[in-house]
């Protein structure tokens, strides 16, 4: 939905660079908290505060990467 807002609102040239941005951003971002997932077997359970202190800086980086793409096309 934020490629085709960002296609329709900025044209197709700013679709591409935010999908340059978000992409591997967003796979890097995963591939790391799966990462921590193995390496600390224990933050997948949901009784450790860690494993929401993780969740909650995966939804962190994920954010800040949407609002800096938006920031980035909309200037």
């Amino acid at each position: 939905m934020f490629f085709i807002a960002i296609f329709a609102l900025h044209g197709f040239d700013n679709a591409v660079l935010a999908a340059a941005i978000q992409l591997p951003t967003h796979f890097t971002i995963d591939v790391l908290k799966g990462k921590m997932n193995v390496w600390f077997p224990e933050l997948l359970s949901i009784e450790n505060k860690f494993h929401w202190w993780v969740f909650g800086a995966d939804q962190m980086l994920h954010q800040t990467v949407i609002i800096g793409t938006a920031a980035l096309v909309c200037r």
